[in-house]
């Protein structure tokens, strides 16, 4: 199993118990923790088990009071009341409440997230609905170094990086595998500025994969190879190509683009490309469709193919 389904299996089953167990997924940066939150809220709503809302709140970078709430005067009763943050009071039974970035929050913030999750009531005293609580840190506070009192409120799963998962996510995510070689110089931390963790390989991909022809992609290259001062670049545009030259990609790209300018929707992931051809042919826009491919060049072995 990749560790990315084994987040999401944990966090499925701690669904079980949602009002008494509460998972924190530990692991460096871009492993997929918030995705593998979400996926599982989607499983679990195709399951009728919630409503596939998640409702992240990240911890580093909140006030205690989006999480306690905040006293206001109320003019009509001169008094003081509490009032809840929109985000927690949106709640339904269902929903997911997500804590990003747990142990990088201030320590009124913490305190505050942990009150919450043992009491499940808000500072108005209002119950929390029947959600389930789940959150995400990155290993940065060793556990000796927390008190018991904070290590007993979570169930931890530690998990470390994926080379295959991240680099199937990738080809999922931007349409090219980057590649073993590249896959497996994948670090959690380092000294330099740039470091090829797997949120850092994913952003270099996708910067590649927005290339539209051979002549950005070689501008990309050349931007990224002097940023991280080797040839990532390179390689991830020898990656690229190899995809990108491919005359069925290249003609799912022509349809793509055409079929987006006459604002014709098609699954263009799932559907072969006969199907595509197919269903695109039957719509009024094929004449304007066909206009634009014979304009369209294909790459091919140092050959230029048109429509």
């Amino acid at each position: 199993m990749s560790v990315f389904r084994d987040m999401v299996q944990a966090v499925k089953a701690a669904n079980m118990d949602k009002q008494h167990i509460v998972c924190c997924l530990v692991g460096p940066a871009g492993i997929g923790k918030t995705a593998a939150v979400k996926e599982a809220a989607s499983e679990m709503a195709l399951e009728g088990r919630a409503t596939g809302k998640v409702v992240t709140i990240i911890a580093s970078q909140i006030l205690p009071n989006e999480v306690s709430g905040i006293t206001m005067p109320v003019v009509e009763n001169k008094s003081m009341e509490i009032f809840d943050h929109y985000r927690l009071s949106s709640l339904q039974d269902g929903d997911v409440l997500f804590f990003d970035e747990l142990l990088e929050a201030d320590q009124l913030v913490l305190s505050a997230c942990l009150t919450l999750i043992e009491s499940r009531e808000l500072m108005s005293g209002r119950k929390l609905p029947d959600v389930q609580i789940v959150a995400a840190t990155n290993p940065t506070i060793q556990p000796n170094m927390l008190k018991e009192n904070i290590r007993q409120r979570f169930v931890w799963r530690s998990f470390g990086i994926d080379p295959e998962g991240t680099r199937q996510y990738i080809e999922k995510a931007y349409g090219f595998d980057v590649g073993k070689e590249i896959a497996d110089k994948l670090v959690s931390t380092g000294n330099e500025y740039n470091i090829l963790t797997p949120r850092s390989l994913t952003k270099m991909a996708g910067w590649m994969a927005s290339s539209r022809n051979e002549w950005e992609a070689d501008e990309v290259a050349i931007a990224i190879n002097n940023s991280w001062n080797n040839q990532l670049g390179s390689k991830l545009r020898a990656r690229w190509a190899k995809h990108y030259l491919d005359p069925e990609t290249q003609v799912r790209n022509a349809l793509k683009q055409a079929a987006a300018e006459l604002d014709v929707e098609v699954d263009f992931e799932n559907d072969t490309l006969a199907d595509l051809i197919s269903v695109l042919s039957a719509l009024p826009e094929w004449a304007t469709i066909q206009e634009q491919l014979e304009n369209t060049q294909l790459q091919e072995d140092d050959e230029v193919v048109t429509f």
